[in-house]
């Protein structure tokens, strides 16, 4: 299964003007257009239903709401991905720290020694 926005990106040399606007406008918007009507993207594309069903087809999909289910699908990727890397983020701030720790404890531990810390 093909990445919806990489569908459009690679269709987008061959399509006609009408097909190029409803493309540019997905693609600068597909967070937005993921929750829109064929008959708001219509509106807001300055197109007709019919020419967006059109390029769902031409894209391989069988109507809007396949194509729409897959950018919906694509966004929760999308999302999930920010959040795993914020994640991943954390996770390398978290080791960074613990390592400091450790080596303090290596200095503290060739600094100290252990018949110094008998007497305390």
């Amino acid at each position: 299964m093909a990445i919806a926005t990489i569908k459009l990106k690679e269709f987008k040399k061959e399509a006609s003007a009408t097909e190029k606007a409803i493309i540019d406008y997905i693609l600068k918007n597909p967070e937005e257009t993921s929750r829109l009507t064929i008959y708001k993207l219509a509106e807001k594309t300055y197109t007709s239903p019919s020419s967006i069903i059109r390029l769902c087809k031409k894209n391989g999909y069988s109507g809007f709401k396949e194509f729409s289910k897959e950018l919906i699908y694509e966004q929760a990727i999308r999302t999930n991905y920010k959040e795993a890397s914020m994640s991943e983020g954390m996770i390398h701030y978290a080791i960074g720290i613990i390592i400091s720790y450790i080596g303090g404890f290596i200095i503290t531990r060739l600094v100290i020694k252990e018949s110094d810390l008998a007497n305390v």
